[in-house]
């Protein structure tokens, strides 16, 4: 047993006798089997813009994370996901009941995994989705977009202006790491542009650290499976992916690891240890408390 598969114990599952060749007639083969063929998701959140965002952050930009309340992300770890472990992920996760389904147990889907996983603020004024703006932050959002040449604005046209580091003030950098984030981590539009009309709440508050971004992240989980097919390969999630992705990883693993540990190669690891172990649809695993027996068991 090698040093990862000793972070990761799963409890024994019973196996028939393999024949001299080896072969075995139990369902850990057929686990295998189809978690071999399981189809990879396609996601237009994908954490890749971000994390090489943060591998160029000036000292100067890395304080400004931090005083928005978003200090955590800069241990982002994650450069891609996994794309069939993904895939399992969103299958599974019940956006009604709030909880992805692994059979006789359920992870919860709650604010409190959330701000385990991501570390971003937890209470405050509420940000909501395609809030309409007052004049105020309808301005700054123009501001904001003022500086770009094309409008949709990419991810990759973000990362451009942080690199260039022109900045008058803060503001303008606090607008470009928070639209990156929310772009690459939350929501983007369809073609994977900023969504900068999600700007409206700035009424409210200027300050990030005083709004609630993990009920905003709950509030995109609930519809983020609304507009995509899962039986149609060049269908797009545009959601929290890589939340549910790390939530469903740190709450079957003990101790928990969250954001400044997993990358896309230990996601592969583990997927292919739960493979080995039974499948992703059939593996026991000794699980943290986040784990909860099925009511209706």
């Amino acid at each position: 047993m090698n040093a990862f598969d000793q972070i990761f114990k799963f409890k024994k599952r019973k196996q028939t006798r393999t024949t001299k060749k080896g072969k075995s007639n139990s369902k850990k083969r057929a686990g295998a089997k189809r978690c071999k063929e399981l189809p990879s998701i396609r996601t237009r959140t994908s954490p890749n813009k971000l994390f090489e965002a943060v591998s160029i952050l000036m000292r100067w930009q890395r304080n400004v994370v931090r005083r928005m309340g978003l200090g955590k992300i800069l241990n982002l770890k994650v450069s891609d996901i996994n794309a069939s472990l993904a895939y399992f992920v969103i299958d599974r996760l019940d956006t009604e009941k709030m909880e992805i389904n692994l059979g006789d147990r359920q992870i919860k889907v709650d604010k409190e995994g959330i701000r385990r996983i991501m570390g971003v603020p937890y209470e405050g004024i509420r940000v909501v989705r395609d809030a309409e703006g007052c004049a105020d932050a309808e301005k700054l959002v123009e501001t904001w977009k003022n500086r770009f040449v094309k409008v949709p604005i990419s991810c990759k046209n973000i990362i451009n202006k942080i690199r260039e580091n022109f900045y008058a003030d803060e503001e303008m950098f606090k607008m470009d790491f928070a639209m990156l984030f929310i772009a690459t981590m939350i929501a983007s539009t369809k073609n994977g542009h900023a969504m900068y009309r999600m700007f409206g709440w700035f009424c409210l508050s200027k300050e990030f650290k005083e709004h609630d971004w993990c009920q905003l992240i709950m509030d995109t989980i609930r519809v983020c499976k609304s507009d995509w097919d899962r039986s149609d390969r060049d269908s797009f999630l545009r959601g929290p992916l890589i939340v549910l992705v790390l939530l469903y990883l740190d709450s079957t693993t003990c101790p928990r690891f969250g954001i400044s540990f997993w990358t896309k190669d230990m996601m592969s690891m583990r997927k292919d240890l739960e493979i080995r172990n039974g499948g992703l649809d059939l593996v026991m695993l000794e699980s943290c408390t986040l784990m909860t027996k099925s009511t209706n068991n």
